[in-house]
């Protein structure tokens, strides 16, 4: 094996999340290595995310300094980080640092409000028969400076990972779609060999909300099976990487409101949007929408998925 094979030989939270929205995906992404344009939604999450480290890198070194809070937190973020930093005080910045001032009122002293661990990288052999799980936690905080109704723990940390968009509803939230709670297992997973971690957390500060999750037995399974299903897929067989069509294929008419691959991929999901026209004109003759998806050379699913969206059922 190169040693280009065994650095690409390993598993992130985002070669898990890719592969449970769609194998194929994963194919282009890892196994083909196709480029992806970075979009100003990517931009923004990474400058928000490194505005956020660098306050929790300024609060520890004010705390070897000071046993009192600084008399306010907006003090703590580092404005050199991005010129532009302002475009994210409202409402992110302004947000986290509502969260922060809520933190401390938990506690009676700086040591249990300051971060265990800030941009904490690992690499471990968390299972025996696949590759190593990397990834870095956004920050482990003290238990104890959480609300008794997020963490009833006091003791130890919550890994917290910081989300700059809109938190989904809770029937989207589960591992088994890619959500949330996959990203919160997974960390767990990597990082409690080291780490005391009582409970882990997503916080998006857009809409100022706190998603707590414990890890059971059946999230770690669920990770454990995916995670051998990447290692037995032979990246020479396209086969081993089956295409899920569904709503992420596109969800929108527009080029950013569709998977990136989605020229490279034989999805059929946008079929019905980008033939507006002859959608309609079926629809009108009164055709089912499984008569309407063989016309068509789609899934009865992404006719359905269409009519429902743009309310085309009006046209009956």
């Amino acid at each position: 094996m190169s040693e280009d094979q065994e650095e690409k030989d390993y598993l992130s939270k985002s070669r898990l999340k890719t592969w449970v929205s769609c194998p194929r995906k994963y194919y282009y992404k890892y196994v083909e290595e196709k480029e992806v344009e970075e979009t100003e939604s990517m931009v923004k999450g990474t400058k928000i995310h490194e505005l956020i480290e660098g306050f929790y890198e300024n609060a520890i070194q004010y705390a070897e300094d000071n046993d009192e809070p600084p008399t306010t937190m907006f003090s703590l973020i580092d404005d050199s980080i991005h010129e532009d930093w302002r475009d994210y005080l409202d409402p992110y910045l302004a947000h986290f640092l509502g969260f922060e001032r809520r933190r401390w009122q938990n506690v009676d002293d700086m040591e249990d409000w300051i971060p265990v661990a800030v941009e904490e990288g690992m690499w471990s052999e968390v299972l025996e028969d696949t590759p190593p799980f990397t990834g870095y936690a956004d920050v482990m905080l003290p238990a104890a400076s959480f609300d008794d109704d997020d963490v009833e723990d006091n003791e130890g940390c919550v890994l917290i990972d910081f989300k700059t968009g809109e938190p989904k509803s809770e029937k989207y939230r589960g591992h088994e779609n890619g959500g949330v709670f996959l990203d919160l297992a997974y960390y767990k997973l990597l990082f409690e060999s080291d780490f005391d971690i009582r409970s882990v957390g997503g916080y998006y500060p857009k809409t100022d909300t706190l998603v707590v999750s414990d890890v059971n037995e059946e999230r770690r399974r669920f990770i454990k099976e995916v995670s051998r299903r990447i290692s037995n897929a032979d990246p020479e067989e396209i086969e081993d990487f089956p295409l899920k069509m569904g709503p992420l294929c596109a969800w929108g008419e527009g080029e950013d409101e569709r998977c990136e691959f989605y020229d490279d991929c034989p999805s059929t999901w946008a079929v019905p949007i980008d033939n507006r026209d002859k959608t309609v004109e079926l629809i009108q003759q009164g055709m089912s929408n499984e008569e309407i998806a063989e016309e068509m050379e789609t899934t009865e699913d992404a006719v359905s998925y269409w009519i429902h969206k743009k309310r085309w059922h009006r046209y009956r």
